[in-house]
């Protein structure tokens, strides 16, 4: 069992941000972040690839910030003098893959920012501990997005335990309402942390203190029809076109198709012509954790690739649990941190199209 007693994780502040649009304009988002929230501070970004730590700090680059690249394919002699102007603050943030920080001393780190999600939230919690060593108050933010369950799934796929810890990282990433830090000491087999001990260190337990229910609404929402509806879609794929569909495809076909577009106005009871893409990217995600769907691997020499899939062995669609979602109210203010160093957060997905 992972200590999570440790002094600093009392110091840490949890968030998550769901992201959806291009990669560019995400970036675009992670800038203003850095940019307005810890400026002259230290920080990581951690992403899913050698070439995405490499694109993500090019165009951090170009936006003006202090940052570079860091992977185990760079020369050796370019990342100690990358590693050395980081510890002496030369460079802002280092944008790098997950191995970066394994014996790294640096205390005054600020921000570890995941671009992309960890494979495990014992993964997640150890990276994210990078953070804060000084004892001082630190963020650890993780830009969520529909995709990276697919990427992540396609690499976890051949180990026996990478889906069921994968299932409980997006579990993390998509619950609107536990607190993060009792979500990860439970995950990780620490039964005496409490929400209280939280104290609004996360941004869902801070967003229950605020109770600004101008910005957000947390609804329970009985799904059975919709999965219904979204089963009868994918089986007529398959039988029809003889497709299995991937993620984002399915996504693409339940937002033209006026059935489950139906349904779904209904279900979250909004004045717009139809719902929009995240909810059915949080639905998604949520059936295929709690295992109403799942997953269909297909290996090539070169690839693995997964498809989402009915599950035959739920026939009873009438237990279902209630799914819980956040419904926004308006267009989300800007994350930013006060003078005292107290986090505010919205907690709305940020459309980044």
């Amino acid at each position: 069992m992972i200590d999570l007693c440790l002094n600093n994780f009392h110091e840490k502040h949890f968030i998550v941000k769901p992201v959806s649009g291009s990669i560019k304009a995400s970036v675009k988002y992670l800038y203003e972040l850095i940019n307005k929230n810890y400026i002259n501070q230290s920080g990581i970004v951690y992403c899913f690839s050698q070439k995405d730590t490499e694109d993500v700090s090019s165009e951090l680059k170009n936006f003006g910030l202090k940052v570079a690249p860091y992977h185990a394919n760079l020369d050796f002699n370019y990342r100690s003098t990358v590693h050395s102007g980081w510890s002496q603050g030369k460079i802002q943030v280092i944008v790098a893959t997950v191995a970066f920080g394994m014996g790294i001393d640096k205390a005054d780190v600020r921000f570890v920012i995941h671009f992309s999600s960890s494979k495990s939230l014992e993964n997640y919690y150890q990276e994210s501990g990078r953070a804060g060593r000084d004892s001082n108050s630190a963020d650890c933010i993780l830009m969520w997005r529909f995709s990276d369950l697919f990427r992540l799934a396609s690499m976890v796929s051949s180990e026996r335990t990478g889906i069921a810890k994968l299932y409980q990282m997006v579990g993390y990433c998509i619950d609107p309402n536990k607190c993060r830090r009792y979500l990860i000491s439970k995950n990780l087999g620490d039964t005496s942390w409490s929400t209280d001990d939280c104290k609004n260190a996360c941004d869902n337990c801070q967003r229950k203190s605020t109770n600004k229910s101008d910005v957000s609404t947390l609804i329970q929402i009985k799904t059975n029809e919709l999965l219904n509806a979204t089963k009868q879609l994918l089986f007529d794929q398959s039988l029809t076109k003889q497709e299995r569909i991937t993620g984002p495809k399915l996504i693409d076909l339940m937002t033209c198709n006026k059935q489950i577009q139906s349904i779904s106005q209904k279900l979250l009871n909004k004045n717009q012509e139809k719902p929009e893409r995240q909810f059915y990217e949080h639905f998604i995600s949520w059936c295929l954790i709690h295992q109403y769907l799942k997953l269909d691997f297909h290996f090539t020499p070169y690839s693995t690739v997964c498809y989402v899939v009915n599950n035959d062995n739920i026939v009873d669609n009438e237990h279902i649990e209630l799914m819980p979602y956040l419904l926004s109210n308006k267009k989300e203010e800007c994350f930013h941190v006060d003078a005292k160093r107290k986090r505010i957060h919205s907690t709305e997905i940020v459309d980044l199209t």
